[in-house]
């Protein structure tokens, strides 16, 4: 029982505080592929122990049966940990209008050599700020990017597109939306923004929003410094 407290705290530190740490955690699901990661794992060693324990075999036996115990449950962690590290979030990208985030099980990996060398690596830190370069009309590459968007593949899913979020800057400035605006709309969550900048120590004004979407859902937004584009931080709320 120790040993997969153990695993679980271990496991925890890894999915919560390196691959998926705040908001991503609830943004992509994060919470709930650590719960059944570790409960698959917690239930699977103590049920077959129970069913192939018994005191009428020789400790030979059962030193076998209960290694074999063992090798199951850590294949099973091994397997829970790759669904949870195929999910993490590697990159928070911004696209025309907001930020989404992109998981690696999103990516087509046979696209990554398109990309610049900065970004052909999927990160295993955490997520990367990066801009996202969205075809205009006129460009060589428009047709064929409303196509694939037709089709479900976002702009910020494509490695050929990904840009440093130092290009974008100003573009991200020019489409920051107004937080007096967005607390006008959505009384009910006026406090958790009220709180969320108040802990910036920064002037309301100084500091704008973009909505944040990602995978399995969207109902947030990254607070955004007007001066510099910087995220500031993150509140639950629907932000379109």
């Amino acid at each position: 029982m120790l040993g997969c407290l153990l695993v679980a705290i271990v496991v925890a530190i890894l999915v919560f505080g390196i691959w998926f740490p705040y908001p991503y955690n609830s943004i992509e699901g994060g919470r709930q592929l650590f719960l059944i990661a570790v409960a698959v794992d917690a239930v699977c060693g103590p049920l077959l122990t129970a069913v192939i324990f018994s005191p009428l075999k020789k400790i030979s036996e059962l030193t076998r049966d209960i290694s074999l115990v063992v090798i199951i449950q850590i294949a099973a962690l091994a397997y829970g940990l790759h669904i949870v590290a195929s999910a993490r979030p590697v990159f928070l990208a911004f696209e025309h209008d907001r930020f989404r985030v992109v998981s690696a099980v999103e990516i087509n990996t046979h696209d990554l050599p398109n990309a610049l060398p900065e970004f052909q690596n999927l990160s295993l830190k955490g997520p990367r700020l990066i801009g996202v370069r969205v075809p205009k009309p006129g460009d060589d590459d428009y047709l064929s990017s409303v196509e694939q968007s037709l089709n479900g593949v976002e702009t910020s899913l494509r490695p050929k597109l990904w840009r440093p979020y130092s290009e974008q800057e100003e573009l991200v400035k020019n489409k920051l939306q107004s937080l007096p605006s967005l607390k006008s709309r959505r009384h009910e969550n006026l406090l958790a923004i009220d709180a969320a900048v108040g802990k910036l120590s920064l002037p309301e004004a100084s500091i704008g929003y973009l909505p944040v979407v990602g995978r399995t859902r969207s109902g947030w937004i990254a607070l955004v410094s007007r001066n510099d584009a910087r995220v500031l931080g993150f509140v639950e709320v629907d932000g379109f």
